[in-house]
C-alpha cells in the first residue's frame, strides 16, 4: 500500500523561516501538477467515475497555478510571510516523485483500478494535513484568500472521494454463506 507522510514538521514561527518559502511553494506546485496528471489517468481507468476524476484533476491543476501565484507573492516580499511550520523540500520532492511513479505504474497497468480510490483518498488526506492557510502566517489578504480556496477545494476532494467509497461499499451485495441442509434420520 502506498503511504504518504506529512509534508512538513511542526515548529514555532520565526521571522527567518521565510527563506526558501517561495522555492518550496514552487515545489509544492509541481507536486499538485503531478497529482492532477495521476487523476487524469484514473479517469481513463474508471470511466464510470470519469466526471469525478477529471473534476479533481482540473482542480489540482488549478491548485498548482494558485500555489505558483502564492510563491510569486512570497518572492516579491518575503519579509511579509512567516511559516508556522518548517518546510521540508526533500519530502516535497519525494512526494512529487512518488506521484510520477504512480502515474508510470498506471500507464504500465500495474495498479488495479479497484485500488485507485484508496490511493486517491490517501493523497487527499495527506493534502488535507497540509492546510496551507495554517502553515504560513501573513497579513497579505490576497495570499490568505488563495490559501483558503486551495484548502476548501482539498476538503471537497476528500468529501467527494469518501462519498464514492461509501456508495461503492453499499452497492456490493452481501453474499450469504453457503448452507447445506443435513437430514438426520
Amino acid at each position: 500500500m502506498v503511504s504518504f507522510k506529512k509534508f512538513f514538521e511542526k515548529k514555532q514561527a520565526s521571522p527567518h523561516d521565510s527563506r526558501g518559502l517561495a522555492d518550496n511553494l514552487k515545489l509544492l506546485s509541481e507536486a499538485e501538477a503531478n497529482i492532477s496528471a495521476f487523476y487524469l489517468l484514473c479517469a481513463e481507468a474508471h470511466p464510470e467515475h470519469k466526471h469525478l476524476w477529471t473534476s479533481m484533476a482540473t482542480s489540482e491543476s488549478g491548485h498548482a497555478e494558485t500555489i505558483r501565484k502564492m510563491a510569486s507573492l512570497v518572492a516579491r516580499n518575503p519579509g511579509q510571510y512567516r511559516t508556522r511550520t518548517e518546510f521540508n523540500a526533500s519530502t516535497i520532492r519525494l512526494f512529487s516523485l512518488r506521484m510520477e511513479s504512480l502515474a508510470e505504474k498506471m500507464k504500465a497497468g500495474r495498479i488495479a483500478p479497484a485500488m485507485l480510490f484508496s490511493i486517491a483518498n490517501e493523497i487527499e488526506h495527506s493534502s488535507m494535513e497540509l492546510n496551507i492557510g495554517e502553515l504560513i502566517e501573513t497579513g497579505d489578504e490576497e495570499f490568505n484568500s488563495l490559501a483558503r480556496r486551495v484548502d476548501a477545494e482539498t476538503r471537497e476532494h476528500r468529501n467527494s472521494l469518501e462519498k464514492v467509497v461509501r456508495e461503492k461499499a453499499t452497492a456490493i451485495p452481501l453474499k450469504k454463506p453457503d448452507t447445506k441442509v443435513i437430514k438426520v434420520s
